[in-house]
């Protein structure tokens, strides 16, 4: 089955330049309840690396439903920048009718600008642990315009705590940690501030600088 993948990332890969690969290679055949107690090998240095389990395809309930992005990072500068960019932004996750797809449509208010994305999600790469990319294809509005852009890659949902997801994009030109929060949960800072050290550890699992993240303010509207 095609995948169409969109999001805020095709925006921001439209302007990443070339480079490689980052990748998870640990094993996600046990159990964890919560973002850390996972040991995993890398090529950035680190020991050790403490991730969460990968959402099983089977297992939709949790991603479905209205959210909100609260903390965001890129391995490339462009990314960042242009993340500084996003006033909110804000993602519909709906099941469709032949419960083997998701339905992904993602609304984002920039600066100067509102740009949306209405893509497909198959249920074959909600587990991926190996990181096998695959091609996608997706269509982004810019103020009412329609354009296409394609990409190849991986994405994975890993389970993390209540009321919020975690997707990682591992794209052939740009890696992406994306966290949202369920709508309605959004808005206490202080709160989310708590979960701040586990985005920063899964973004140094990906060798991701994290010292310029995306971080929600709290008081963006809905549109």
């Amino acid at each position: 089955m095609k995948v169409l993948k969109g999001a805020l990332l095709l925006l921001l890969l439209a302007v990443a330049n070339a480079k490689p690969d980052h990748h998870l290679g640990h094993d996600h055949g046990h159990d964890h309840g919560h973002d850390h107690g996972h040991d995993h090998g890398h090529d950035h240095g680190h020991d050790q690396c403490h991730v969460p389990k990968m959402l099983a395809r089977d297992n939709l309930q949790p991603v479905l439903g209205d959210w909100v992005l609260v903390w965001a990072v890129s391995d490339r500068q462009k990314n960042q920048d242009i993340l500084r960019t996003i006033s909110s932004s804000r993602v519909e996750m709906r099941l469709q009718e032949d419960n083997q797809t998701l339905m992904f449509i993602e609304r984002n208010r920039l600066s100067d600008k509102f740009i949306n994305y209405y893509i497909n999600i198959s249920m074959d790469l909600l587990h991926n642990p190996r990181q096998a990319p695959h091609p996608f294809k997706g269509k982004m509005e810019v103020d009412g315009v329609l354009v296409s852009n394609n990409e190849t890659g991986s994405v994975n949902f890993y389970e993390t705590c209540p009321n919020c997801m975690r997707i990682v994009f591992n794209m052939s030109r740009a890696v992406f940690v994306l966290n949202y929060r369920k709508e309605g949960h959004h808005q206490d800072v202080d709160h989310m501030k708590a979960d701040h050290d586990n985005h920063r550890k899964m973004a140094e699992c990906l060798g991701i600088e994290h010292d310029q993240p995306y971080i929600y303010d709290g008081v963006a509207g809905k549109y």
